[in-house]
């Protein structure tokens, strides 16, 4: 205050008054800066609340993910697909069977003997210790793999015996070997094997994954050769431009591309998590099958 003129001091007299004079001045620099920062930096138009995306590179960037993870996947499903041979698929479908069906219990049990072949009912598991595999080919019970650690040992035992002997060739040149017998009896008796690691569970949950993910692999092509040839990039930056020069826009176009464009995206991106979920199973079920 020393060093300004006399009214200026005579403004300053009262406390009030420099306040005043401060609040005033603060006031005008606040609006100083916030000119200098808007006319500096580009304006960003806001395209939509609903969205929470006011760029369209957002958009694009997840319709290019979308892309390139449900192609990479698809190919994978597809693959598996065509590894998994007859012969695994048989394999699954005797083991399911042999788990959950009574009947093909004692189905396997009767046509045991043909093709000059004798029932074992005994069979060598370690040095002086044999098992009867007869307990759990006789065994009444719908389900025989999940109820004790016991059971299942002896579930095991017992189709891996099996398993082999009815994979040998038979003298019966009618039927190569029982195996075949059982994909007839399955056949004619309409037995699903959609258990885990049987081949209709197989062939759902691959089917499923194959869908779900190439529906996705769809979406995401269709929706990106749409946004591709919309308008929405060059209506954004000649929104930005102006914005620069302080005017206030807002271009609908992304706005109108998204009201549909969004939902799809989303649909997508649930249908290629779903597929990966399904091809998980159907893949966990491919190595139950194996080993």
């Amino acid at each position: 205050f020393r060093t300004g003129n006399r009214s200026r001091l005579e403004d300053y007299s009262s406390f009030e008054g420099l306040l005043k004079t401060c609040r005033v001045r603060i006031a005008a620099m606040k609006g100083f800066l916030c000119k200098k920062m808007t006319s500096k930096t580009s304006v960003s138009p806001v395209i939509t609340e609903k969205w929470y995306i006011n760029d369209p590179a957002d958009v694009e960037g997840l319709l290019v993910t979308l892309g390139v993870i449900s192609a990479l996947i698809f190919a994978n499903i597809i693959a598996l697909q065509c590894s998994v041979k007859p012969g695994e698929m048989a394999r699954g479908d005797f083991a399911c069977l042999l788990r959950s069906s009574p009947e093909f219990r004692q189905f396997a049990k009767t046509i045991w003997a043909e093709g000059n072949r004798t029932f074992e009912a005994r069979i060598g598991v370690g040095p002086n210790e044999t098992f009867d595999i007869r307990t759990v080919l006789d065994n009444p019970s719908g389900d025989i793999l999940e109820r004790s650690t016991h059971e299942s040992r002896e579930f095991a035992t017992t189709f891996q015996y099996m398993e082999a002997k009815f994979n040998e060739v038979s003298n019966d040149t009618s039927w190569p070997n029982l195996m075949t017998k059982m994909k007839v009896w399955k056949a004619w008796n309409e037995v699903s094997t959609d258990a885990y690691g049987g081949s209709d569970y197989l062939t759902i949950t691959g089917t499923l994954a194959y869908v779900f993910v190439a529906l996705a692999l769809f979406n995401s092509v269709t929706m990106y050769v749409s946004f591709a040839y919309s308008p929405v990039k060059e209506d954004y930056e000649a929104a930005k431009k102006r914005g620069e020069q302080g005017e206030q826009t807002h271009p609908a176009s992304l706005a109108r591309w998204m009201n549909i464009g969004m939902p799809v995206i989303l649909f997508s991106y649930l249908l290629l998590i779903t597929g990966v979920c399904c091809f998980c199973c159907s893949t966990a079920s491919v190595n139950h099958i194996r080993y």
